[in-house]
């Protein structure tokens, strides 16, 4: 047992260590109001050093009509001051019937003030105000010597921008390889088609009429010239003894193809000679003239 609460002593002055302790509502009172002067105030005050926030207050003077409520980024300083002045067109405070003015933390109540008939203090004059005094005690008393300390509070709140919901973020697409652009092809520079000239029309070239050849008939005379001229040869091959080689055949067969041959030849140049005599003798072709 004695152990344990050993422990459980240690423990909680380690967390008195750590966690410091949290500053309380009751730390902000109401300090001093002035209910019938021109225009109309309260003053707050912190009793504590340190600076505390007055996100979530507000207060009202007896009416749920009539409530300020303070900023989020409202605060007030340690052993300070914050001033509360209300608009001279509204009738906040009661002067002479009395009123209760309370000082709200959300919906819980942290310190009230009241004044008039029921009350320990009387309806102040508008030279006049109720205090605590000290300032942050809990006597009040009214005095002729008012003084407005702090801060003036405006109690206009900047509207809160709406958070804007973050997009998704698309995910990015591969980009495409980009293709080689293909090199231009020279245009060929066109050949110019030359004109087509017309074709002349074949002009007729006028055959000549060939002239016909007289035909020469050789004369009885030339005939028979021819004829003994080759009798003439004959004979003499025939007169003309042949050698006869010792040995060589006697016959007589090659001689009669020798005979058979001139008179061919001979034959050949009888007509050789009407036919193309004019031609080939000059002084045949003199008598044709």
């Amino acid at each position: 047992m004695k152990l344990s609460f050993g422990f459980f002593c240690f423990c909680s002055f380690l967390s008195f260590l750590i966690f410091p302790s949290k500053v309380f509502a009751a730390d902000v009172v109401i300090n001093e109001v002035s209910p019938a002067s021109n225009p109309e105030w309260v003053e707050l005050y912190n009793t504590n050093t340190n600076p505390i926030s007055l996100q979530g207050y507000s207060i009202d003077f007896g009416s749920s009509s009539q409530v300020k409520s303070f900023c989020e980024g409202d605060q007030i300083a340690g052993n300070s001051y914050k001033l509360i002045i209300l608009a001279t067109s509204a009738f906040w405070l009661h002067n002479t019937n009395g009123d209760t003015v309370n000082l709200k933390n959300n919906s819980d109540t942290v310190d009230t003030i009241s004044y008039g008939p029921g009350s320990s203090l009387d309806n102040p004059s508008n030279t006049q105000s109720i205090t605590r005094s000290p300032d942050g005690s809990s006597n009040w008393i009214i005095t002729d010597t008012s003084s407005q300390q702090g801060d003036t509070v405006s109690f206009v709140c900047p509207t809160p921008t709406p958070t804007p919901t973050p997009t998704e973020i698309p995910t990015p697409t591969n980009s495409p390889t980009p293709t080689k652009t293909p090199t231009p092809t020279k245009t060929p520079t066109p050949t110019k088609v030359p004109t087509s000239t017309q074709t002349p029309s074949p002009t007729s070239t006028k055959k000549p009429t060939p002239t016909p050849t007289k035909k020469i008939t050789p004369s009885t005379a030339e005939i028979e010239l021819l004829s003994n001229e080759a009798k003439n040869s004959k004979n003499e091959q025939e007169e003309k003894p042949t050698p006869q080689v010792l040995g060589e055949s006697t016959s007589k067969l090659p001689f009669l193809f020798i005979g058979l041959g001139i008179i061919f030849l001979s034959v050949c140049a009888i007509l050789a000679y009407f036919q193309l005599g004019d031609k080939i003798l000059p002084w045949k072709r003199k008598q044709s003239l």
